[in-house]
């Protein structure tokens, strides 16, 4: 908490001087998807950022993080609508290629 400072009148002023952060004991759900154990972050797109810059730096950085080999990673919502649509336009291409050749 001493790392997360706070803008006030007087400057920036540490989060833990105003915040006080003790450990509860909480019940959270395990979600499971096919079978296995899911755990879903979610974020907000900050305005004036592009969500695929962002994106692809998170993908670079988790390719340098050394994970279990049985946690898979995946990205979803827009990212994962926009990867659809270049897979079936891929294929429309080629589809009307092989049209105008026949």
């Amino acid at each position: 908490m001493e790392s997360i400072r706070g803008s006030t009148a007087q400057g920036l002023v540490p989060l833990s001087n105003v915040v006080s952060v003790q450990p509860s004991p909480g019940v959270d759900t395990l979600r499971r998807i096919n079978g296995s154990p899911t755990e879903r972050i979610r974020a907000q797109v900050v305005e004036g950022v592009i969500p695929d810059n962002v994106v692809a730096e998170l993908k670079s950085w988790l390719d340098t993080q050394d994970f279990d080999p049985r946690v898979d990673i995946q990205f979803r919502g827009a990212n994962e609508e926009q990867e659809e649509s270049i897979a079936f336009v891929s294929v429309a291409f080629l589809l009307s290629l092989l049209l105008m050749f026949v």
